[in-house]
């Protein structure tokens, strides 16, 4: 008696030979990928566009340099002893020069004081009328401040002493804020 024929093993094709895909060559299949990413590269292309626009109008912000410069900065004190305790307002000395195009002084910080302010011509920090919401500077102008005239007065200052340096923050709307240190020197006694 014969065996039967064994049963042959199925022939094996190797896995990048080329077979009819389903899918090959339908006018619509790429028409579909494109329509899928169409929207994603128009809003990309919106929003980078809105971006650099709002970037360009300033909207996003700009560095500005420093348009001022502050060439003598001072606090006096007269030389009686224990003068510089206890005060309830220190005046400043300060000439700041505008070397921009118009600015405003529009206040001042130091962590020497309770509180700075600006002061009115000859009036008094804690009178009527004596306090300044802001300072205008000109184009190219000198701003003076001093006891004698507009000034920048610290309320309320720490124990102050003859030679030490006082930090003060002085924030303009275009310049931004500058800080500065005032000398604390000695001025006659009445």
């Amino acid at each position: 008696m014969s065996s039967p024929p064994a049963p042959s093993p199925p022939a094996l094709q190797p896995a990048d030979a080329e077979q009819p895909s389903a899918t090959a060559g339908r006018p619509g299949e790429i028409t579909s990928v494109l329509r899928a990413a169409i929207a994603p590269v128009l809003s990309a292309a919106l929003l980078v566009g809105l971006l650099l626009a709002w970037t360009e109008s300033g909207g996003a912000g700009t560095l500005r340099r420093v348009h001022v410069d502050i060439t003598l900065a001072a606090i006096p004190i007269s030389l009686r002893p224990g003068a510089g305790r206890g005060l309830a307002a220190a005046p400043t000395y300060l000439d700041v020069k505008n070397l921009g195009a118009a600015d405003e002084l529009l206040g001042a910080t130091s962590p020497a004081a309770a509180r700075v302010l600006l002061v009115r011509l000859g009036r008094s920090p804690f009178g009527r009328g004596g306090r300044l919401g802001r300072i205008p500077l000109a184009a190219g102008g000198t701003l003076d401040l001093s006891p004698f005239g507009t000034d920048v007065v610290l309320l309320r200052p720490r124990a102050l002493h003859t030679g030490e340096i006082v930090p003060i923050t002085l924030v303009f709307r275009q310049a931004g804020r500058v800080r500065v240190d005032l000398t604390v020197t000695s001025a006659l006694s009445p």
